[in-house]
């Protein structure tokens, strides 16, 4: 069996359905958030959003969250320095 012809059918295949996606190959330059150099086709500079997970979500935007990052961060801190003795 041929396997690269199969898989490159397949693509094809899922492409013409709509269902192939096409990751950018980006560069995150830190000091001008959100840009990021792109090294694909399209611009050269693109603003990034992040639209889930834990950096664009609500949860990481809330007071309640940032409270339990800084109990949390506090318990580590502490617990590291403890009298001897």
């Amino acid at each position: 069996m041929d396997y690269e012809s199969r898989f490159t059918e397949a693509v094809e295949d899922a492409r013409h359905e709509g269902r192939y996606r096409v990751f950018a190959h980006l560069e995150r330059i830190a000091e001008r958030y959100p840009r990021a150099i792109n090294h694909g086709p399209g611009p050269a500079e693109v603003v990034v959003w992040v639209s889930d997970g834990i950096t664009g979500s609500l949860a990481a935007r809330s007071s309640r969250f940032r409270r339990a990052a800084r109990c949390w961060w506090a318990a580590r801190f502490w617990s590291r320095r403890r009298p001897t003795g």
